[in-house]
């Protein structure tokens, strides 16, 4: 019988067959140790959680014997909620240290570099935000490396339904990330997931976890309460109630700290909202009903809790009273809920709430007072990011550029964005720089050249790509006139030997990913004075874009389709070098896949740890096409016959 999940579960359940579930552990140990690391950030505590959701697998293998294709999203989200047990008696322990080091709550995190880095503490409790079905479709693609085809098989559907739900699930995931500052297209996405959630599990903690559960020396307990409860009653109890004081002390220490502050920000609401205040776009609206200005930012972080448990009316009943508090209110939580001593994402969840029902009010008022609540040091970009302030700053940049603007500048000259004073951050700032440029372009405002002129040559043309992207997708802004505006910018802006980067990031801008809008793209077309050979270098950056969107290379339909829309618009938009733009095009296209193969190919045949399984499935997964040889030759090392012919043939139909 072949080693499915639903043949493992049940031999184990019946038999208690440990190499059944031996096998399981292998398969699965490394999405449930590397979610459990992401979420806690220990290693530690990510090991201790591993082995509490194995002994949960082998508990439950009888029940989820009769589901086998919902495994893996049951194993992430269970891995997810005993990651928050852990994280929460961890903190007992870390804050009883903090009451007595109180230097100890500044973050001591490194420093992320780039944009995926700030996505992953968000990946997994976003995941878990998408229906059933969609995160069912990306466990199955990216962490068990199912082709769409095998997928179709195991779900009763077909490769190209499923693969068009893949494609809107890393949209949807897209969305989930960008309510969380994090911005990231799902072809990015999709590309973090492929090597994120294919990290297999420690080879030490595979053979000690399962070998503990098959023992029975383990047991499912929570993570760090385990010598606790083998305390005698009379320990136990003064105990537990000192770790549930501790917090309450060091966050009454942490709140009066900022006192002085929220005062000064509290004057400045009240200024802005004696009867009425500017909602997000400047205009007067009514401020609704007030609550009580005496409302404890703790109590709000235990209530959004159970809002987000619960959901539904509960999670509604939330929002509105947060959009019913005054914005004076507001501006104290925000102050307070700054300086709490918290789990990262827990703070950042109610700032992130706070910060937005102050945006729908006044969307200035908003980002001036979390700045200013926000402390210094390396917490600080984090805070910024994770909290969506960059993003409701476009709103109000978009809205109100000059103003915008000025306070741009007052915070370059801050101290508190001055990296000598807080080694190990990056600037913070430069976040704010891409929407300030596109909303200042709007307005045919010089200081975006000059902005762009801030930043070193080489890291232009990546602001220059954030400065592209819509910050309020929702309204369906103009695209092609807000990129024919970003002309004369560039020309401005980037040196000759580098323009042709920045023409290209204009027409990545205007290519719309998995659903090419050739309207929009001609329109740029027809109102901007372009050179020809500007024209040319976006015509191709625009076929490269469109052309590049297919990821399964037996999508022939789907491919014939886009190639003869993107024949036809070129002529149009360049009838002379049509078929040279659309073979240099597709030559580049070619060139970026062949590149991917040979690093696939290569990186499977370095592999040693690889199962028939695997191997097959990153052979079946990949556009292998110009590799195809060295493909076949990797895929006749397959020693299960029936799974060795179905590659080898799916190989020979590409």
């Amino acid at each position: 019988m072949a080693d499915t999940d639903e043949s493992l579960l049940k031999s184990f359940a019946i038999s208690r067959d440990e190499n059944a579930f031996r096998i399981l552990a292998d398969r699965y140990l490394g999405l449930i140790f590397h979610t459990a690391r992401r979420r806690t950030t220990s290693r530690q505590l990510a090991e201790e959680v591993s082995q509490n959701i194995l002994c949960a697998l082998a508990k439950k293998a009888s029940s989820l014997a009769k589901t086998p294709e919902l495994l893996p999203a049951w194993l992430h989200r269970a891995t997810l909620y005993e990651s928050t047990k852990a994280m929460r008696a961890e903190a007992s322990h870390q804050r009883a240290k903090q009451l007595q080091h109180p230097e100890s709550l500044v973050s001591a995190d490194a420093p992320q570099t780039s944009a995926w880095s700030e996505a992953i503490p968000h990946l997994d409790l976003a995941l878990d935000k998408l229906p059933a079905s969609d995160r069912r479709v990306l466990l199955l693609h990216f962490f068990e490396n199912l082709p769409f085809p095998a997928i179709a098989q195991t779900l009763g559907s077909n490769p190209s339904a499923v693969q068009k739900q893949s494609r809107r699930a890393l949209e949807k995931l897209a969305r989930i990330l960008r309510g969380r500052g994090v911005t990231l297209s799902a072809t990015a996405i999709a590309a973090g997931l492929g090597g994120e959630l294919a990290k297999a599990a420690p080879v030490a903690l595979l053979d000690s976890a399962t070998a503990a559960v098959l023992s029975g020396s383990a047991t499912y307990s929570t993570t760090g309460l385990t010598l606790m409860f083998a305390m005698k009653s009379n320990v136990l109890i003064p105990l537990t109630l000192l770790l549930c004081a501790m917090p309450l002390v060091l966050q009454q220490v942490a709140i009066s700290k900022v006192k002085g502050q929220n005062d000064e920000l509290r004057r400045l609401a009240l200024d802005n909202s004696a009867t009425k205040s500017p909602d997000r776009h400047g205009s007067m609206v009514a401020t609704g009903t007030r609550i009580s200005s005496n409302l404890d930012i703790m109590t709000l972080v235990k209530e959004q809790d159970e809002a987000r448990r619960a959901g539904g009316l509960k999670r509604t009943a939330f929002t509105e009273k947060l959009a019913a508090l005054a914005p004076d209110v507001l501006v104290r939580l925000i102050g307070e809920a700054a300086v709490l001593s918290l789990q990262r994402e827990k703070k950042a969840g109610i700032l992130e709430a706070l910060i937005g029902s102050l945006a729908d009010k006044d969307v200035r008022l908003a980002v001036t007072t979390a700045v200013a609540a926000f402390p210094a040091g390396p917490e600080l970009e984090n805070l910024i990011s994770q909290t969506g302030v960059t993003r409701r700053f476009g709103v109000w940049a978009a809205a109100d550029p000059l103003a915008a603007l000025a306070w741009f500048q007052a915070q370059e000259q801050s101290d508190k964005f001055n990296p000598a004073s807080a080694p190990g951050f990056r600037d913070p700032i430069k976040g704010f720089k891409a929407p300030l440029i596109r909303a200042l372009v709007g307005t045919d405002n010089p200081q975006a050249i000059a902005i762009l002129k801030s930043v070193a040559e080489t890291a232009r043309w990546s602001l220059l790509g954030d400065a592209l992207r819509d910050f309020e997708p929702q309204k369906n802004k103009d695209k092609s006139g807000i990129a024919v505006r970003f002309m004369p910018v560039i020309r401005e802006a980037f040196p000759h030997d580098l323009q042709e980067q920045a023409l290209g990031a204009v027409g990545n801008s205007l290519a719309a990913g998995f659903d090419f809008d050739l309207e929009e793209a001609s329109r740029f077309f027809t109102q901007a004075d372009l050179s020809n050979e500007e024209r040319a270098i976006i015509a191709r950056s625009i076929a490269e874009s469109t052309l590049g969107t297919s990821r399964s290379p037996l999508d022939a339909k789907r491919d014939a389709r886009i190639d003869a829309e993107m024949r036809t618009w070129l002529q149009d938009v360049m009838p002379g070098l049509a078929g040279e733009i659309m073979e240099g095009a597709r030559d580049n296209v070619a060139a970026s896949r062949a590149y991917q193969a040979q690093c696939t190919i290569k990186r499977l045949q370095e592999a040693t740890d690889l199962t028939d399984r695997k191997l097959s499935s990153e052979l079946m997964n990949g556009n292998l096409k110009s590799h195809r040889q060295e493909a076949l030759d990797l895929a006749g090392k397959i020693q299960d016959p029936a799974l060795r012919a179905t590659t080898i043939e799916f190989l020979n139909k590409q």
